[in-house]
């Protein structure tokens, strides 16, 4: 990766589920520990005071710990640290899959709006241009022309536009099309099924590698680290990623591609969710 940045990272308080992400069961009913109402009728007993709740804990520590103790021995190549980190991140961070699949609502808009311009590229590029009014991008680099499609993919009409998660996503978007650059195979002017469906599952891992370094990886950004470290570091979280997840998500995300596309979304976050059953250790490989 190399572009990350320091930062503080997710609050113990921070919720689960923000109040942004558009629940289509509604929301769920707001817990209110110290709200003690009194009935209305006054010959009623009185309601006791409920006890106040014990400081939250710390949901992140443990994930942030087993990170850093990866980024302490990295040299010595402790993966097994990183995929603790993972998996506590995972169950415990983010409430396990269910929930945190829904957290990734923002970055699963973004992967169905890149899926369906890939189809439209494939079926003409020269339209495609066109259409986003990129033609000056015409037979430039596959990297150049993925690029320009940024705006066109995070668009600003999107409900998740302009918030934090979206600025992950997009990050997580500049190394996507770093890792399809590098593939010879892939031509924008000749893509296959096979082509789009591999791109989606780079872009859907590079989504959640780089959620985990925004979340958990502090440590990564310390004084002392040179910058090949942290490339290198940010690679094999990446390919751990990958490697647990990509054998997993890829018949669900061949046909979701090949079939009906209705609520694209909400498979893309199924498949979100699959990907965590794996991270998380709930899902055999």
């Amino acid at each position: 990766m190399g572009t990350s940045k320091q930062g503080t990272g997710p609050r113990p308080a921070t919720p689960l589920i923000p109040d942004w992400i558009n629940d289509q069961n509604g929301p769920e009913p707001s817990l209110q520990p110290n709200d003690n109402p009194q009935p209305d009728n006054p010959d009623a007993p009185e309601i006791p005071e409920q006890p106040q709740p014990e400081k939250a804990e710390n949901r992140f520590a443990e994930a942030r710990n087993r990170f850093s103790s990866y980024v302490k021995d990295s040299s010595n190549g402790n993966s097994g640290a990183l995929r603790d980190a993972f998996r506590s991140y995972v169950n415990k961070s983010g409430g396990g899959p269910g929930t945190f699949s829904k957290r990734m609502r923002p970055a699963a808009a973004r992967v169905s709006g890149f899926v369906n311009l890939l189809d439209t590229v494939r079926e003409n590029l020269g339209n495609a241009l066109v259409l986003f009014n990129l033609t000056e991008y015409q037979d430039r680099p596959l990297l150049e022309v993925l690029g320009a499609f940024t705006d066109v993919i995070f668009d600003e009409d999107s409900p998740y536009a302009n918030i934090q998660d979206d600025s992950i996503n997009k990050l997580a978007y500049s190394q996507t099309i770093i890792r399809i650059a590098e593939d010879e195979q892939i031509d924008l002017g000749s893509l296959s099924n096979e082509n789009i469906e591999v791109m989606t599952a780079i872009f859907i891992e590079e989504t959640i590698a780089t959620r985990v370094i925004c979340d958990i990886g502090q440590t990564l950004f310390k004084k002392d680290k040179l910058s090949s470290e942290i490339i290198d570091i940010e690679e094999n979280v990446y390919q751990i990623v990958s490697g647990l997840v990509r054998v997993q998500i890829m018949p669900e995300i061949i046909a979701t591609h090949r079939g009906n596309k209705e609520e694209l979304e909400k498979k893309i976050e199924n498949i979100y969710r699959i990907a965590f059953d794996c991270i998380a250790g709930t899902l055999e490989n």
